[in-house]
């Protein structure tokens, strides 16, 4: 029999699970949704139901994959970061999951830059954002202190997820590693933050390197996916490294992946952390390498341009979308787009096509400006590009046109899933 992996990869708002051979094809994959409520800057999940669209795909993908004839050698789980909820000690919700998008923590922010001047220094990021695990743990704290009391852990929904299939609370530093609460050139938690916190180890789980750890599926879940072996479940990093890694990415060297889901995610490989960290910026623990990575990004990305697109164009594809951009580029008409708070700025009386082609253009030269940045510290020979946003020509097209760059479209939505095997197969070579 043919051993293959089971690569579960849990986005902001779906999961794709598919099955991997040794030659990374892709045997199996499937794809379904769990919904984020939204109001204002507050964005919040269900956890329970993320868990039970992850245990009925990945059933799904166990059945298929064993009526092929194959063996199943691992389940690997790549994830966002940041998206967390309290539990107590039986890991029974407490509240409902804060999403990575969710910056409700402003005021917790301005403290935390105070009271931790070198975080950029430990954490990678250039200040304690109220988008960031450690900030919404504080507004935790302070604004629903009964529940923050009871908690006896705050699992961040991989954490969440990898419970519920072995009952073991364990992580890793490239996805624990995000949050604000971990030093990342020590790899171990950061005894000021959890200080401020007031909280102690025990809150959290037991972290290690990428591939690192693993725990079996509990008695109960085998006999629910129809196993009779003993099967291990590992962490393969955050979503964003695994998908670089299975876009191309290998080593540092100066190569790019531009990942264009959620977030437009530009990633390159570094061999030490930098000392200067500018907003969009972030340094973590490469789990290819044990290395470090820098992401530049823009957090919004894709869901603005869906937006722009429902608004104005609901009945054309993507690829006539972003072709407007071609048209009114050749007539110099661009108007004015300015974010300000993830609000857009801009003249809504104009041409519709004028409109959603100023927002391309936004968008493209946020991407230039990203490079510019790499340029600084790095010597780029080609971007590989993936996620969702990636599938279509017209914008890979844009991009081409306009950088300096090869650009080489890689798995798509299946890149995380290539990554996080080719994480695995690396850690486990090794």
């Amino acid at each position: 029999m043919k051993n293959v992996l089971i690569v579960l990869d849990i986005g902001t708002s779906s999961i794709k699970c598919g099955s991997i051979d040794r030659g990374l094809n892709i045997i199996e994959s499937m794809l379904c949704d769990f919904k984020i409520n939204h109001k204002g800057n507050i964005y919040e999940s269900d956890f329970e139901e993320c868990f039970k669209s992850a245990r009925e795909i990945l059933k799904k993908i166990v059945k298929i994959t064993i009526q092929k004839d194959y063996f199943i050698e691992a389940i690997l789980i790549t994830s966002q970061a940041q998206t967390f909820m309290p539990v107590d000690k039986d890991f029974n919700s407490l509240d409902k999951g804060i999403v990575w998008l969710d910056t409700r923590a402003v005021e917790e922010e301005a403290y935390l830059s105070e009271k931790l001047p070198e975080f950029y220094k430990t954490a990678g990021f250039s200040k304690p954002l109220s988008s960031l695990y450690i900030s919404k743990l504080l507004w935790l704290k302070k604004n629903k202190a009964a529940i923050y009391k009871k908690a006896a852990y705050f699992p961040l929904i991989n954490e969440y997820v990898a419970f519920r299939l072995t009952k073991k609370f364990y992580s890793d530093y490239t996805g624990f590693g995000m949050g604000g609460v971990f030093d990342i050139r020590k790899k171990r938690l950061n005894q000021k933050a959890l200080d401020i916190l007031e909280l102690t180890q025990d809150n959290f789980p037991e972290i290690k390197e990428a591939a690192g750890i693993s725990y079996k599926l509990t008695h109960k879940m085998r006999n629910e996916f129809g196993l009779k072996k003993e099967l291990p479940v590992y962490f393969c990093g955050n979503d964003q490294s695994a998908s670089a890694v299975g876009a191309g990415l290998e080593a540092e060297g100066g190569d790019i992946s531009a990942n264009f889901g959620t977030a437009m995610v530009l990633y390159t490989i570094i061999k030490k952390p930098l000392n200067s960290i500018k907003e969009n910026q972030i340094i973590g623990i490469n789990p290819l390498t044990n290395d470090y990575f820098l992401i530049s990004l823009d957090s919004q990305f894709g869901n603005i341009i869906h937006k722009f697109k429902t608004r104005y164009f609901q009945d054309i594809s993507y690829d006539d979308f972003f072709s407007r951009f071609n048209t009114v580029k050749n007539k110099d008409a661009f108007i004015e787009i300015k974010a300000i708070n993830n609000e857009f700025i801009y003249d809504k009386s104009a041409d519709k096509d004028i409109i959603a082609s100023s927002v391309i253009k936004y968008f493209l030269n946020r991407f230039l400006s990203h490079l510019s940045e790499i340029e600084k510290i790095s010597h780029p020979n080609q971007i590989y590009v993936s996620g969702g946003v990636s599938q279509f020509k017209v914008w890979l097209d844009i991009l081409a046109k306009n950088c300096k760059y090869k650009i080489i479209p890689s798995f798509g939505r299946d890149a995380g899933i290539i990554g996080a095997a080719k994480i695995y197969r690396n850690k486990k070579k090794g």
